[in-house]
């Protein structure tokens, strides 16, 4: 299962870009098509690869993005969900694009003194607003 794999590669990134101090919360990626993440296992191999670490209970969220294609015929380029697409112009000449992205987009970090700091004002959706 590679989305292990990728866990572990997502960690050390998190780990260099997540600021001292905070601690994360839920990280974003984007995955092309012929990376074949599967979002169950990404999100079990994420568990179980920040299970003993400053990251645990942390979530994924896995963006699968489109086939992108180009026609071979009229050169026109789009996005599908399928691999199997036909072009506007009826040409059945296909070919993808691109498709192994693999981006980490967003991580979405907690400042715990922060939290400390919102106790006293007995509203946490007050707090959560404000941030």
């Amino acid at each position: 299962m590679h989305e292990f794999c990728i866990a572990q590669s997502l960690i050390e990134l998190a780990k260099r870009h997540v600021p001292p101090g905070t601690m994360l919360r839920r990280l974003v990626i984007e995955a092309g098509p012929l990376q074949g993440i599967d979002p169950d296992a990404m999100s079990w191999a994420w568990q179980a690869a920040t299970d003993s670490t400053d990251l645990a209970g942390s979530k994924i969220e896995l963006v699968q993005l489109p086939w992108r294609l180009r026609c071979g015929a009229c050169g026109r380029e789009w996005t599908a969900p399928e691999l199997s697409a036909t072009c506007s112009c009826g040409a059945d000449e296909a070919h993808p694009v691109g498709g192994a992205d693999l981006l980490l987009r967003t991580l979405i970090v907690d400042d715990p003194s922060e939290e400390q700091s919102d106790a006293g004002s007995g509203c946490r959706e007050c707090a959560e607003a404000q941030r």
